[in-house]
């Protein structure tokens, strides 16, 4: 689990926030201790790549974790530090934002007026307050968001690439592969640098391909996050198929499981076209069972196709409209997908032979 950490500590320092919150989240799936400095380092390290992404919400909640997480008696004698005082401050100057702090107190408010229970997962029980069940029929497949995985596997099993429909306000089926390892691939941001001319089409594409070879090699989820554009794979970021192939989009493809093969005749694997020198050992790859392809869209049900039929190939896919949930269990999973975490105090009385004063509070006094 160290491996992990140091990654995704090492990803952030180059500014690669992306690959950071994945390794991030894959640490803190494994971690066995889930207190102390270093877990608390841990969180504090995913809320500034959720930051840097623009999660801010999200980020608040991972400071709350950190500040959780982190010791209770921090003393400046103590061999392993914690960021647990730069936690503090950096959710004082986010809660700056009067809409951001709205939002977060609503979060936080809801959360404290819910029970705890044990049994059905959080987004089974929030589903089954708001009366609501899957729908696996017709073109377009109705789920809660509670069922997300399940219609994840059914349409794996159909050999389609889940195309997911969350025009709501918090995007809930985005926001749960933020907990995941997963690698991220911003379609409207490309969108932007491309017509803007901040990034040329060859640069562009050679990113694509570095990060799907990432979530190839370490068995993330690659999200396809196309927002409210439209990005254009099928008509241009998918023309060479050296970098990122329309294949990507072809669950029936998929090298979940197995190994690619550089060197076979032909390279009839869409795949191997893509791994340089380098990348692989001995001409292979072996792809973790865990990688699987889901792209996520703002637009609903009865606008996708207007917008998405030239950028996607829509016929790789199985659309998946996600139900809004009702607005207290959003609150309740965003909080609890973080453990149901309360404030620590500050300012606890020094152990023997210790300072007079945590390290905490030491800090915020300076």
């Amino acid at each position: 689990e160290k491996v992990w950490l140091s990654r995704a500590e090492a990803q952030t320092r180059r500014g690669e926030y992306q690959r950071g919150l994945a390794d991030y989240g894959r640490y803190l799936e494994m971690a066995t201790n889930q207190t102390g400095a270093v877990y608390a380092n841990a969180q504090y390290g995913r809320a500034l790549c959720l930051a840097q992404l623009g999660h801010k919400l999200e980020a608040l909640l991972a400071l709350d974790a950190c500040i959780a997480a982190g010791p209770k008696d921090e003393q400046l004698t103590d061999k392993d530090t914690s960021s647990v005082p730069a936690a503090h401050v950096a959710k004082c100057v986010m809660l700056q934002d009067v809409a951001l702090a709205a939002r977060y107190t609503e979060v936080i408010s809801c959360s404290s007026t819910q029970p705890k229970q044990s049994g059905p997962s959080i987004g089974e029980r929030a589903a089954a307050a708001d009366g609501q069940s899957p729908d696996y029929t017709g073109k377009v497949w109705e789920i809660p968001p509670s069922a997300l995985e399940e219609a994840l596997d059914k349409a794996r099993a159909l050999g389609k690439t889940p195309l997911l429909l969350d025009p709501s306000e918090e995007h809930f089926a985005e926001a749960y592969f933020l907990y995941n390892a997963t690698t991220v691939l911003d379609g409207k941001r490309m969108v932007v640098e491309t017509r803007t001319g901040a990034v040329d089409l060859n640069t562009l594409r050679d990113a694509l391909r570095r990060d799907l070879v990432h979530a190839l090699r370490w068995g993330h989820t690659l999200l396809v996050r196309m927002g409210d554009a439209a990005a254009p794979f099928t008509s241009s970021y998918c023309k060479d198929d050296a970098c990122f192939p329309l294949s990507v989009f072809d669950a029936s493809k998929s090298p979940a499981g197995r190994s690619i093969d550089t060197q076979s005749v032909g390279k009839e694997d869409p795949f191997a076209n893509v791994l340089r020198a380098g990348e692989t050992i001995g001409g292979k790859l072996a792809v973790p069972k865990k990688f699987r392809v889901v792209v996520a869209s703002y637009f609903g049900r009865d606008r996708y196709e207007n917008y998405l039929h030239e950028a996607l190939p829509l016929h790789f896919m199985q659309p998946i409209s996600i139900l809004a949930p009702a607005e207290n269990h959003v609150a309740v999973v965003q909080r609890q997908q973080l453990g149901g975490i309360n404030q620590p105090s500050i300012g606890s009385e020094p152990k023997a032979m210790q300072l007079q004063g945590d390290r905490t509070s030491l800090f915020l006094q300076s």
